[in-house]
């Protein structure tokens, strides 16, 4: 849910760990920690995420789409397509549970 890792770690340094973790122990420690917040919040988190992301993505340039971090395997631009359908399956996650438990 937080901005995710390759944009940010192209502007400042990686949380030690963070190329170490796959996918779904990511997403199982994110799920971790915001498991007993208020809807309320979880939205104030994805608005504020959204902010950051358009932050970040003003400070791009033209060339920047074929950076690359040294233990990265996509480029930045590669990063970018991939994480647009990426964060769609989990609005649609977030979505079913919001209307399971309803």
């Amino acid at each position: 849910m937080v901005v995710n890792h390759w944009m940010r770690m192209s502007f400042e340094p990686p949380h030690p760990g963070v190329l170490d973790d796959n996918g779904d122990a990511a997403n199982a420690r994110d799920l971790g920690e915001r498991r007993e917040r208020s809807v309320d919040a979880l939205i104030a988190e994805l608005e504020s995420d959204g902010e950051e992301w358009q932050r970040l993505l003003g400070e791009l340039g033209e060339g920047d789409a074929h950076r690359h971090l040294p233990t990265f395997p996509l480029s930045l631009g590669e990063y970018l397509r991939l994480m647009t359908t990426h964060d769609l399956d989990h609005l649609a996650q977030m979505r079913m549970a919001l209307e399971e438990q309803r």
